[in-house]
């Protein structure tokens, strides 16, 4: 009848009714466990107490009466008492069912006597085991802060804002965390984390925007940095700085100029940007497609030298036009120019040996490609140009090479695959043809 109202949340009558029956037969085991889970319910905790102290005379083995004594000695904070009960119940069975309850309780008993050195192992064993909480992961990762190893915190914080939700406050502590052991890519992801949930903090954004200027990320930084200058954060710096960045790397003069101009403005005693102003207006006033359409591609070149030190960015521009436009010669000779100043830039000589290719012109398309050849790793779309080009010039040995290079990884094409195995047969390369076959069968 007890364990009825008990189920039916009637617990104060299953209380009368436990406690009668345990008047008739005081030692039913059962019965006071049951009743001392119904005292806990209703907060009674000094009579769940005193039922519980007699379950443990009985039998001070067992986990769930050490867990239940140790949850009522921390709702009391008899906090030394509660960490004796839950290590007694995790020595019991550290692999056991109830191990992770027993072990939180001990963290959670121990924490609260900031016995933060015992603790650190503990927590560090609940997370080794998958059942860690955010909560006791922001824990570790202070503690281990607290005591000095900020390697560790580090990784800890890192946990903690990768895998959850953190509240604000959880990612600036984070961020200075992580910036203080020199994790600065880290640290400027939890910064951008923080400043779009907190759009109203400078320091942060300051730090962020020095980041990405660092990493000559400028187009990036520009948004931000346009938000500092709104503040009046140090503008005599960034109306500089964002006039560079519109004129050099978004390739709008229009807008560097006024960046210009509010400095001159703002501060006439600083530096002289009067050239820099004239500059930019000669750019936006030359007609650049104009000059090179007449043969001035390397005289413009000489030119922009007295204007900018970024001019190959100006002719990348003009290169994009030219191709829109299919003014093929100019546009050869921008990428030419280009070649000669940015040898590294794959993505331009691709384009000006698919020129060469186009115009059947297929040493130089090979010429082209042959100047990438410093770079370690090259895309499968290299190989089958530069195949393209050796078939032009009747280089079926070439050719085979290149196709076996670019099938290393696009097996799956069928068309370059059966070519590539008909011209090793036609040459006598079978081992070549096989392990073509081998390859794709394995595939």
């Amino acid at each position: 009848m007890a364990r009825e109202h008990s189920n039916r949340k009637e617990l104060l009558k299953a209380i009368e009714l436990y406690n009668a029956v345990l008047k008739e037969k005081p030692h039913i085991e059962e019965a006071k466990w049951e009743l001392s889970k119904v005292l806990i319910a209703i907060k009674d905790y000094e009579q769940a107490s005193v039922v519980l102290m007699s379950l443990i005379e009985t039998d001070s083995d067992r986990i769930d009466y050490l867990i239940s004594a140790g949850n009522i000695a921390l709702f009391k904070q008899q906090y030394e008492q509660a960490s004796l009960y839950f290590g007694q119940a995790y020595e019991q069975d550290p692999g056991g069912k109830q191990a992770n309850e027993a072990l939180v309780g001990l963290i959670e008993s121990l924490k609260a006597q900031q016995k933060i050195q015992i603790t650190i192992p503990l927590i560090e064993q609940l997370y080794q085991r998958g059942e860690i909480t955010p909560e006791l992961l922001l824990d570790l990762a202070r503690y281990t802060k607290e005591t000095g190893n900020l390697a560790k915190s580090n990784y800890y914080f890192l946990e903690l804002v990768k895998k959850y939700r953190v509240t604000t406050s959880v990612l600036k502590e984070s961020a200075y965390v992580i910036e203080m052991v020199g994790n600065i890519d880290e640290a400027a992801l939890l910064w951008k984390r923080y400043i779009a949930e907190n759009p109203t903090d400078i320091e942060f954004r300051q730090k962020y925007v020095d980041y990405l200027l660092e990493k000559k990320r400028f187009s990036d930084a520009l948004p931000d940095l346009l938000v500092l200058l709104d503040n009046n954060v140090n503008r005599e710096n960034l109306l500089l700085v964002a006039g560079k960045i519109y004129l050099f790397t978004q390739g709008r003069p229009d807008k560097a100029l006024g960046f210009f101009e509010k400095f001159r403005e703002e501060f006439p005693e600083g530096r002289d940007v009067s050239s820099d102003i004239a500059n930019i207006q000669l750019i936006m006033a030359n007609d650049l497609l104009s000059i090179v359409e007449n043969d001035g591609v390397w005289r413009l070149w000489r030119d922009l030298a007295k204007i900018t030190p970024d001019r190959i960015g100006i002719y990348r521009a003009m290169a994009d036009l030219l191709e829109n436009l299919d003014k093929e010669k100019e546009l050869i000779e921008v990428l030419e120019l280009i070649t000669v100043h940015d040898p590294d830039d794959n993505d331009n000589l691709m384009k000006l040996s698919k020129l060469h290719l186009s115009r059947q012109e297929y040493s130089k398309c090979l010429d082209v490609l042959a100047l990438a050849q410093k770079k370690e790793d090259f895309s499968p779309s290299y190989y089958l140009l530069k195949a393209s080009c050796e078939d032009g010039l009747g280089d079926d040995m070439a050719r085979l090479k290149s196709y076996t290079l670019y099938l290393d990884s696009k097996l799956e094409d069928k068309k370059i695959r059966e070519e590539a195995m008909r011209l090793a047969g036609d040459l006598g390369f079978i081992d070549t043809l096989q392990d073509i076959y081998l390859g794709y069968l394995k595939e």
